[in-house]
């Protein structure tokens, strides 16, 4: 039996998520840090994100276009920038050639974004149910 969560997460589970992805994104941030990117400027965006998507998530997981437009947008703004973070990381890494490759992906969520947001899928609806649904 498969059961779905609600519009809005328990605080607790809510709260233990939060922990447990600025633990990822602290380690993440450290390897991009190592990658001569900035740790203070990854953790700045990467963290307003987080707190943006978790005071905004009854927006988000509502029906209708709108919370399907902003939620693409915001995982459009997220997965760009991600790339471009890995590109300035191998950039400036003097035995790589071609690092331009690391922002073709770029491109595809442009395409994508609007191919998605009109059929209606909202990824934060996705990722809640997702991160949140219990199996018995």
């Amino acid at each position: 039996m498969h059961l779905m969560c609600t519009a809005i997460p328990s605080f607790p589970c809510l709260l233990c998520f939060m922990v447990i992805s600025f633990s990822i994104l602290c380690i993440f941030s450290y390897f991009l840090f190592v990658s001569n990117l900035s740790l203070t400027e990854t953790n700045e965006i990467l963290g307003f994100v987080a707190v943006l998507h978790y005071f905004l998530s009854p927006i988000f997981v509502a029906h209708g276009f709108i919370p399907v437009l902003l939620s693409n947008l915001l995982f459009l703004v997220a997965a760009s920038y991600y790339h471009y973070l890995n590109f300035l990381g191998y950039d400036v890494l003097p035995f790589l050639e071609r690092t331009t490759f690391f922002l073709y992906p770029i491109g595809m969520v442009i395409v994508l974004s609007p191919i998605l947001t009109l059929s209606g899928f909202n990824p934060s609806r996705y990722f809640m149910n997702l991160y949140f649904s219990q199996r018995l």
